[in-house]
C-alpha cells in the first residue's frame, strides 16, 4: 500500500434534477482492469472502519483495478496494511493541530489535491452516511470523471450538489434504521454492486501483537482476557470508572482465571484536540491491580492489536467498538445517546445496552449479565 499526503478528465454534465432512488444503470467505465477508484472518507475512526465492507466489495468486483483512499491524518492508521487498498492519500484537519498556522493547512490540502488530480481517477466516491458539503467539495476537487455521492434531498437538488456529483444517490429515509455500513455501501449501487455488505476488516500488525502478548505474559495474564475500553469521544457515552471496577470484580468472583486489559484514549482530559483518560485508567488499574493489566495505546495499530488479544470487549460507542467488531471480537456495547441502529457493532456477536440518554443509565448488573451470555462457549 502506498501512502501520500503531505490534467484530469473533466465532466461537463451536472446531473439531473432528481437523485436516483431506484437501481440506476451502471456507469460507463473502462475495462475492469483499468478503472481507477478514489474513495473519500474524511470523518472519524469508526466511520472509516465502517467503510471497509465497501472497499472489499470494490476489490471483489474489480479485482485488477486500482482502489485508492483519501482520509485524514487522525484516522489513517486504522486501515494501514489493508491489502485491498493500493494508495492512501492523507490530509490533516486544522483542528488536529498538525500545522501551526491555518494557511499552512490550506497549502497542504491544495498540494494534495494537485497530486490527486494528476492521477486522473475514473470514479470518486464521497463516502458518508448522508450528504456532507465538505465531502462533496472534496469529491469535485478530485477531478474524477464520475463522481458519486448522496444528495441532500430526493428532488429539487441544489446546483452545488449537481456540480459536485455526476451521479447522485437519493438520501436515506429518516428513521430507516440502516447501519452506517449499509449507508456507505449504497453508494456502490451505480457501479452495479447491490448485494448485502459483508463484515468489516482490519489488519493486525505482527510486531504490535507481539508487544501486547509480551505485556500480558509479563503480568502473568495467561488465562482469558477481557478488554475494558473506558473512553468515548462523547461524554454521554462514557460509563463511569467505578462501574468498570465493580463489573471486573463481579466477573473475577465468577471466573477467577479471567484477566482484564484496560484500554483508553491516552492523554490528559484537558487536551483540546484529543482529550484523554490517563487519570481514569490509572485509578481503575490501581483498584484492579490483582486482575488487570493497563495497556496504553498511543497508536491505532497498537489498539487494534490489543483488541485482537481479547476474548471479549466491553466498551461504549466509538471507534474502539468498531475496531473490535472488525476483528470479530464479541462486544458488550454500552450506549448513551447514539443512534444504536446506525452505530451498533456490525458483523460480530454483540450485546447492546441502551437505557435513557446516558451510558451510566445502564447498570453494572445488566452489563454483567450480557458478559455472561457472550463468555459462555467463547
Amino acid at each position: 500500500m502506498r501512502m501520500t499526503g503531505n490534467q484530469s478528465h473533466h465532466d461537463n454534465r451536472t446531473g439531473g434534477a432528481d437523485a436516483e432512488s431506484s437501481a440506476p444503470p451502471g456507469l460507463r467505465l473502462p475495462s475492469r482492469e483499468r478503472v481507477k477508484f478514489l474513495l473519500i472518507r474524511r470523518d472519524n475512526i469508526g466511520d472509516l472502519v465502517c467503510t471497509t465492507p465497501s472497499i472489499l466489495a470494490l476489490r471483489r468486483t474489480f479485482p485488477q483495478s486500482r482502489i485508492d483512499l483519501m482520509v485524514n491524518g487522525y484516522n489513517a492508521d486504522a486501515i494501514v496494511g489493508l491489502p485491498e487498498l493500493d494508495t492512501v492519500h492523507i490530509y490533516h484537519k486544522s483542528k488536529h493541530g498538525r500545522f501551526r498556522y491555518g494557511w499552512q493547512n490550506h497549502f497542504h490540502l491544495l498540494d494534495l489535491f494537485r497530486k490527486i488530480r494528476r492521477e486522473r481517477y475514473d470514479v470518486a466516491i464521497g463516502v458518508a452516511g448522508q450528504f456532507n458539503k465538505t465531502t462533496a467539495r472534496f469529491t469535485l476537487m478530485s477531478g474524477a470523471f464520475h463522481r458519486i455521492g448522496y444528495a441532500s434531498r430526493a428532488s429539487a437538488i441544489p446546483l452545488f450538489e449537481r456540480l459536485c456529483y455526476t451521479r447522485l444517490v437519493a438520501p436515506p429515509d429518516p428513521g430507516c434504521g440502516a447501519h452506517e455500513v449499509e449507508l456507505s455501501y449504497r453508494l456502490l449501487a451505480p457501479l452495479g454492486i447491490r448485494d448485502t455488505p459483508g463484515p468489516m476488516k482490519l489488519a493486525v500488525r505482527r510486531e504490535c501483537l507481539q508487544e501486547i502478548r509480551d505485556l500480558l505474559l509479563s503480568r502473568n495474564a495467561v488465562g482469558p482476557v477481557v478488554g475494558l475500553h473506558i473512553s468515548s469521544r462523547r461524554p454521554e457515552n462514557r460509563w463511569a470508572p467505578e462501574n468498570f471496577v465493580e463489573l471486573a470484580r463481579m466477573v473475577s468472583r465468577e471466573r477467577p482465571e479471567t484477566k482484564f486489559l484496560i484500554l483508553w484514549a491516552p492523554g490528559d482530559a484537558s487536551n483540546p484536540y484529543h482529550p484523554g483518560d490517563d487519570r481514569k485508567a490509572r485509578d481503575i488499574a490501581e483498584a484492579l491491580r490483582d486482575c488487570a493489566v493497563p495497556c496504553r495505546t498511543d497508536t491505532i495499530p497498537r489498539l487494534t492489536a490489543a483488541m485482537s488479544a481479547c476474548r471479549l470487549v466491553i466498551c461504549g460507542d466509538g471507534g474502539a467498538m468498531h475496531i473490535a467488531a472488525a476483528l470479530q471480537r464479541p462486544v458488550v456495547a454500552i450506549f448513551g445517546s447514539s443512534d444504536a441502529s446506525r452505530w451498533r457493532p456490525w458483523g460480530t456477536k454483540c450485546e447492546l445496552l441502551q437505557k435513557g440518554r446516558k451510558a451510566d443509565d445502564n447498570s453494572v448488573e445488566e452489563v454483567y449479565r450480557c458478559c455472561g451470555k457472550l463468555m459462555i462457549g467463547s
